[in-house]
């Protein structure tokens, strides 16, 4: 099974703003996919952190941790380079069909969580910057391939 675009299944399209306002088009992504705003949450495993996408724009600017995983999201927007202080990125277990070049950018991502996505939706640039992600200590799981 790959995980490519197809007739039947394209990407929401939630426009870019025209004013600009780059944490509020996250915002309007996150309505448009149903993302649940912030809130605690324990796994399975007894593991606790937050999940969902903070609503206010100040509390998005200084988010560490993003955690989407499970929710059918299947883009992400190139905006998501807005949120500079992300460190913990994990969108796995989502039918992603495109990842922008600015997830591998985020400048202090030290968790990459791209689990239950196929490694071949990736590009040859970057799995490059994936290499280099890992080369400086990032820990990146894309598909079943965990590794720093």
């Amino acid at each position: 099974m790959t995980n490519k675009p197809s007739d039947e299944f394209k990407p929401i399209t939630y426009g870019r703003r025209k004013d600009g306002d780059f944490l509020q088009t996250l915002i309007d992504w996150s309505r448009i996919n149903t993302i649940d705003d912030i809130f605690d949450f324990t796994d399975n495993e007894g593991n606790q952190y937050k999940r969902g996408i903070p609503k206010n724009k100040e509390e998005l600017l200084a988010l560490k941790e993003l955690v989407l995983h499970d929710y059918q999201i299947i883009d992400i927007p190139d905006e998501i380079s807005s949120l500079v202080n992300l460190e913990v990125l994990d969108i796995g277990n989502n039918p992603i069909i495109a990842l922008p070049d600015e997830v591998f950018y985020l400048p202090k991502l030290n968790k990459l969580y791209l689990y239950g996505i196929n490694p071949s939706l990736l590009s040859d640039s970057q799995n490059e910057k994936v290499a280099e992600l890992r080369k400086n200590g990032c820990f990146v799981q894309i598909g079943d391939d965990i590794g720093m």
